[in-house]
């Protein structure tokens, strides 16, 4: 859980010129800057691809996990069954698939879109708070009318989102080492649709779609917001 503060709310107003600062740093080997890419997509090009575990690996992982659900005797008859599958000619065969799908230079990783469909799209519980985090916010002592509150936290993220919808911001590093960034273009502009049996999801044009619509009791309005 996260909390974002009035005073944290306030700092966004005036980002460090570090956010967008381009600054050469040192990266760890293998990793370049894409000079045709905007700031915040510098580093995509050359982010290491998501490796595909070992079959013994993930074997281990899977007893691992189902071991706390399962009677010492379920355990049992559990491993002698990927023992069985671990040395059969079809582990080998999905195993080799996983590693052709990577292996293709259209593919981003082996990983993302199945991720995507069963943790997220295809999940029918609430994704909140079962999947993703949230935050709240904690009391703000200056602002006690809901909608002034409301008003100071929309001004406080429009800088942020043209630094997300313009490239601008700076990439996240772990150890200096370069984050994806593709998922942020999902923060601002895009909507999630009900579909069965997967959701679906759109992106919409920052530039024609400025509007935020503001909900009171029953009615709702919609105002348009100017970033400069």
């Amino acid at each position: 859980m996260f909390r974002l503060t009035a005073s944290a709310s306030k700092r966004i107003l005036r980002p460090s010129p570090n956010v967008m600062s381009r600054k050469s740093s040192t990266l760890p080997p293998g990793y370049s800057e894409d000079p045709a890419a905007p700031p915040m997509l510098r580093y995509q090009a050359s982010l290491p691809r998501l490796p595909v575990p070992t079959l013994e690996s993930t074997c281990a992982k899977y007893l691992e996990t189902v071991h706390p659900h399962l009677t010492p005797d379920a355990f049992s008859k559990t491993k002698d069954a990927v023992s069985s599958f671990l040395s059969s000619p079809l582990a080998a065969e999905l195993q080799q698939r996983l590693k052709d799908r990577a292996a293709n230079p259209e593919t981003k990783s082996w990983l993302s879109e199945w991720w995507n469909d069963v943790a997220y799209m295809g999940y029918r519980d609430p994704v909140v708070v079962y999947v993703s985090y949230f935050y709240i916010h904690v009391d703000d002592k200056l602002r006690r009318d809901p909608a002034k509150r409301a008003a100071s936290l929309v001004k406080a993220m429009l800088p942020f989102r043209e630094m997300v919808e313009g490239g601008r911001l700076e990439p996240e590093k772990v150890r200096n080492a370069p984050l994806c960034m593709d998922s942020y273009k999902w923060l601002f502009h895009s909507s999630r649709y009900p579909v069965k049996p997967s959701d679906t999801a759109s992106k919409f044009d920052p530039k024609t779609n400025n509007h935020i619509v503001c909900r009171r009791a029953r009615g709702a309005a919609q105002r348009h917001y100017r970033t400069r």
